[in-house]
C-alpha cells in the first residue's frame, strides 16, 4: 500500500513540475485523436486552429480520455497566422508510471512538444473492481453496474450480484 501511494506521490509532483515550468493549458484529448494528428500531414504544417481541433468537448467519447498538460512553445503564444511542425508528444500514463516519446514523421527535433498526462481511469470500457470517474464506463464494461463515487471502483448496481464465472452483474434472487 505504502508502494502505491509513494508511486501517486511521484506522479502528482510530475505534474505539478511540468505545470510550473509552462502557462497553465489543461485541455481534455482522445487519444485515438492525438495519434491520428502526429500519424498525419497535418502534425508538420498546422495553425494554431488545427491544434485546437483535436481538443475534445465533455460529450465526446473516448477510447482513452488524456490531458494535454502542456506545450513548448507554450499554447499561450501559438497564433493562427504560424504555420506550426510538431516534434512529437511526451505521452504519460500515469495510472501506470509509464513515459514515451512519440516522434513525429516531420524529422524536425525544434517542433511543438506536446506533454500529455492519461490515466487508465478514463478509459470507456472499465469492468468490477477496475478504477473509473463516471457509471457510463462501469456500464459499457459490465452491464448492471455503476462508478462507485467514494472508492471511484465499478461495482454493481445495488440488488446485483458480480459472477466471476460469466463476468456479469445478475439480479440477486
Amino acid at each position: 500500500m505504502a508502494i502505491r501511494w509513494i508511486r501517486i506521490y511521484v506522479s502528482a509532483i510530475q505534474i505539478f513540475c511540468v505545470l510550473i515550468n509552462t502557462d497553465v493549458f489543461v485541455s481534455s484529448v482522445c487519444l485515438e485523436d492525438i495519434f491520428s494528428f502526429i500519424r498525419s500531414s497535418k502534425a508538420c504544417a498546422f495553425r494554431k486552429a488545427d491544434f485546437d481541433n483535436i481538443s475534445n468537448d465533455e460529450t465526446k467519447r473516448c477510447q482513452i480520455g488524456c490531458s494535454i498538460l502542456s506545450t513548448v512553445p507554450l499554447y499561450s503564444e501559438m497564433n493562427n497566422r504560424n504555420v506550426y511542425k510538431m516534434s512529437g508528444i511526451k505521452l504519460s500514463l500515469l495510472s501506470f508510471q509509464y513515459t514515451n516519446w512519440l516522434p513525429t514523421y516531420c524529422n524536425d527535433t525544434t517542433g511543438l512538444t506536446i506533454n500529455i498526462g492519461c490515466g487508465g481511469k478514463f478509459i470507456s470500457n472499465r469492468g468490477i473492481r477496475e478504477s473509473c470517474v463516471s457509471d457510463t464506463q462501469c456500464e459499457n464494461g459490465t452491464t448492471n453496474s455503476m462508478c462507485n463515487e467514494t472508492s471511484e471502483v465499478c461495482e454493481c448496481k445495488k440488488g446485483y450480484l458480480f459472477l466471476w464465472e460469466s463476468n456479469t452483474c445478475s439480479p440477486i434472487k
